[in-house]
Protein backbone atom coordinates (compact mmCIF):
# COMPACT_ATOMS: atom_id res chain seq x y z
CA UNK A 1 0.00 0.00 0.00
CA UNK A 2 1.28 3.37 -1.15
CA UNK A 3 0.43 7.04 0.41
CA UNK A 4 0.53 9.95 -2.39
CA UNK A 5 2.58 12.55 -1.24
CA UNK A 6 2.44 16.45 -2.92
CA UNK A 7 6.32 17.74 -2.75
CA UNK A 8 6.27 21.46 -2.19
CA UNK A 9 10.29 21.79 -2.59
CA UNK A 10 12.11 18.80 -1.14
CA UNK A 11 15.31 16.99 -1.31
CA UNK A 12 15.18 13.26 -0.42
CA UNK A 13 18.30 11.12 -0.14
CA UNK A 14 18.28 8.32 -2.95
CA UNK A 15 20.96 5.19 -1.98
CA UNK A 16 23.66 7.73 -1.44
CA UNK A 17 22.42 10.37 -3.82
CA UNK A 18 20.71 13.34 -3.16
CA UNK A 19 18.24 13.93 -5.47
CA UNK A 20 16.25 17.58 -5.61
CA UNK A 21 12.74 17.23 -5.89
CA UNK A 22 10.85 20.19 -8.45
CA UNK A 23 7.73 21.94 -6.66
CA UNK A 24 4.55 20.73 -7.06
CA UNK A 25 5.68 17.03 -8.29
CA UNK A 26 3.78 13.85 -6.86
CA UNK A 27 5.38 11.16 -5.70
CA UNK A 28 4.26 7.53 -3.96
CA UNK A 29 5.58 6.42 -0.55
CA UNK A 30 5.39 3.41 1.23
CA UNK A 31 3.51 3.76 3.90
CA UNK A 32 5.80 0.97 5.65
CA UNK A 33 9.23 1.22 5.24
CA UNK A 34 12.12 -1.59 5.92
CA UNK A 35 14.41 -0.10 8.85
CA UNK A 36 18.03 -1.75 9.11
CA UNK A 37 18.71 -3.58 12.24
CA UNK A 38 22.30 -2.07 12.02
CA UNK A 39 23.48 1.44 10.85
CA UNK A 40 26.97 2.24 9.68
CA UNK A 41 27.98 5.77 11.59
CA UNK A 42 30.89 8.05 9.97
CA UNK A 43 32.47 9.96 12.43
CA UNK A 44 32.64 13.42 11.22
CA UNK A 45 34.64 15.08 14.27
CA UNK A 46 38.15 14.84 11.88
CA UNK A 47 35.87 17.11 9.48
CA UNK A 48 34.60 19.15 11.91
CA UNK A 49 36.59 19.65 14.98
CA UNK A 50 38.43 22.98 13.80
CA UNK A 51 34.95 24.61 13.36
CA UNK A 52 34.02 26.13 16.84
CA UNK A 53 30.40 25.76 17.75
CA UNK A 54 28.47 29.13 17.21
CA UNK A 55 27.83 30.81 20.52
CA UNK A 56 24.21 30.66 21.92
CA UNK A 57 22.60 33.22 24.10
CA UNK A 58 19.77 33.38 26.23
CA UNK A 59 17.65 36.41 27.32
CA UNK A 60 17.32 36.63 30.73
CA UNK A 61 16.08 40.15 31.75
CA UNK A 62 14.66 42.78 29.16
CA UNK A 63 13.68 46.67 28.94
CA UNK A 64 14.66 47.36 32.69
CA UNK A 65 15.69 50.97 33.47
CA UNK A 66 18.80 49.75 35.24
CA UNK A 67 22.70 48.45 33.78
CA UNK A 68 24.04 45.31 35.31
CA UNK A 69 26.88 46.40 38.46
CA UNK A 70 28.97 43.40 39.14
CA UNK A 71 32.78 42.59 40.38
CA UNK A 72 33.06 40.37 37.18
CA UNK A 73 32.74 43.27 34.81
CA UNK A 74 35.41 42.93 32.07
CA UNK A 75 35.12 45.69 29.35
CA UNK A 76 32.67 47.78 27.71
CA UNK A 77 32.01 49.34 24.13
CA UNK A 78 29.22 51.15 21.72
CA UNK A 79 27.64 49.27 19.27
CA UNK A 80 24.94 49.32 17.04
CA UNK A 81 23.14 45.82 17.42
CA UNK A 82 22.77 43.25 19.95
CA UNK A 83 24.96 40.89 17.43
CA UNK A 84 27.62 43.08 17.81
CA UNK A 85 27.57 42.52 21.75
CA UNK A 86 27.51 39.20 21.42
CA UNK A 87 30.30 39.05 18.44
CA UNK A 88 32.52 41.25 21.31
CA UNK A 89 31.64 38.90 24.05
CA UNK A 90 32.80 35.80 21.43
CA UNK A 91 35.96 37.55 20.80
CA UNK A 92 36.93 38.30 24.84
CA UNK A 93 38.60 35.35 26.86
CA UNK A 94 36.37 34.50 29.41
CA UNK A 95 33.52 36.65 28.43
CA UNK A 96 29.74 34.92 29.17
CA UNK A 97 27.32 37.94 29.61
CA UNK A 98 26.10 40.78 27.87
CA UNK A 99 23.97 43.80 29.14
CA UNK A 100 22.71 46.23 26.25
CA UNK A 101 21.59 49.61 26.97
CA UNK A 102 21.06 53.24 26.03
CA UNK A 103 22.82 55.51 28.18
CA UNK A 104 20.69 58.17 27.86
CA UNK A 105 22.42 61.55 27.99
CA UNK A 106 26.13 59.39 28.43
CA UNK A 107 28.96 58.87 26.26
CA UNK A 108 28.41 61.96 24.48
CA UNK A 109 24.99 61.62 23.41
CA UNK A 110 25.73 59.01 21.19
CA UNK A 111 22.76 57.01 19.43
CA UNK A 112 24.64 53.85 20.20
CA UNK A 113 24.15 51.38 22.37
CA UNK A 114 26.30 50.54 25.29
CA UNK A 115 27.68 46.57 25.53
CA UNK A 116 28.72 46.03 28.71
CA UNK A 117 30.50 42.32 29.52
CA UNK A 118 31.18 39.98 32.23
CA UNK A 119 32.64 36.68 33.35
CA UNK A 120 29.60 35.89 35.14
CA UNK A 121 25.91 35.40 34.50
CA UNK A 122 23.53 37.67 35.81
CA UNK A 123 19.77 38.02 36.39
CA UNK A 124 17.81 41.85 36.70
CA UNK A 125 18.25 41.88 40.42
CA UNK A 126 22.32 43.08 39.45
CA UNK A 127 20.81 45.51 37.03
CA UNK A 128 20.86 47.99 39.85
CA UNK A 129 22.98 50.78 38.15
CA UNK A 130 20.24 53.27 36.93
CA UNK A 131 22.87 56.20 36.05
CA UNK A 132 22.82 59.22 37.85
CA UNK A 133 26.45 60.56 36.49
CA UNK A 134 26.00 64.75 35.56
CA UNK A 135 27.92 65.06 32.01
CA UNK A 136 29.60 68.09 31.20
CA UNK A 137 26.46 69.57 29.35
CA UNK A 138 24.96 69.64 32.97
CA UNK A 139 22.21 66.64 32.23
CA UNK A 140 21.97 63.96 33.94
CA UNK A 141 22.35 60.19 32.45
CA UNK A 142 19.68 57.69 32.68
CA UNK A 143 19.52 53.83 31.63
CA UNK A 144 16.84 52.86 28.93
CA UNK A 145 15.93 49.62 27.70
CA UNK A 146 18.82 47.43 29.54
CA UNK A 147 18.62 43.94 28.52
CA UNK A 148 20.85 40.79 29.73
CA UNK A 149 22.05 37.89 27.77
CA UNK A 150 23.89 34.82 29.48
CA UNK A 151 26.06 32.65 26.83
CA UNK A 152 24.97 29.47 27.10
CA UNK A 153 27.51 27.74 24.65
Amino acid sequence: MQSILKISAAFVLAATAVVAIPAGTTVAVPTTVAVPTTVAVTSVAATTSALPLPAVYTQVFANLTGATRAPDFITFQLVSTLAQCEAACNAVSGCSFVNLYQDVHGKGNTPLLTCSLYSLCHTASDANNTGGQTQPDGTVDTIANSSGFCKLA
